[in-house]
C-alpha cells in the first residue's frame, strides 16, 4: 500500500482532484506503482523522492483521465503537434517506444518527473 497519499497527491497538483469514487481508486493505484517504481536510491533526499512518485502518480492519473489516450480500438496516440481551430484539427506525433514505457514525455507531470529522476541519476528503463 502507499505511504504517498491522495491529500499529497492534491497538496501538489490541486487540478486533479476529484470526488469520483472510480478515480479515487486509480489514483491510490498509481501512487502504488510510483512507490514500487521509483526506488529509493539516487535522490539526495526523501523529499525529492517523493516529489518525483508524486509526479509519476500524476502523470499516470492525467493518461488515464485523457480522452485522446487511446481510441476505441486501442490505438494510442503520442503528443498533440499541431492544432486548428476553424474546422478543428489535430495532429498527433507517433507514441514513442514500447507500449509497457511510462512515455514521460506525455504529460507535464511525466516531464517534471523525468528532470527529478535525471537529476537522481535514475537511467534505467523508466525514463524512456
Amino acid at each position: 500500500m502507499a505511504t504517498l497519499t491522495y491529500s499529497d497527491l492534491i497538496a501538489v497538483f490541486p487540478e486533479l482532484a476529484t470526488v469520483d469514487a472510480a478515480a479515487l481508486t486509480r489514483i491510490g493505484f498509481f501512487l502504488d506503482i510510483a512507490e514500487q517504481t521509483i526506488g529509493s536510491d539516487g535522490f539526495e533526499t526523501t523529499t525529492k523522492r517523493d516529489r518525483c512518485r508524486l509526479c509519476v502518480a500524476a502523470h499516470l492519473t492525467a493518461l488515464s483521465n485523457a480522452d485522446t489516450c487511446s481510441s476505441s480500438n486501442g490505438a494510442r496516440s503520442g503528443a498533440v503537434t499541431g492544432r486548428t481551430r476553424g474546422s478543428r484539427s489535430v495532429s498527433y506525433a507517433a507514441p514513442r517506444g514500447p507500449i509497457g514505457r511510462l512515455e514521460l514525455d506525455s504529460t507535464r507531470y511525466g516531464q517534471i518527473a523525468r528532470l527529478l529522476l535525471v537529476g537522481g541519476r535514475h537511467q534505467r528503463g523508466v525514463v524512456g
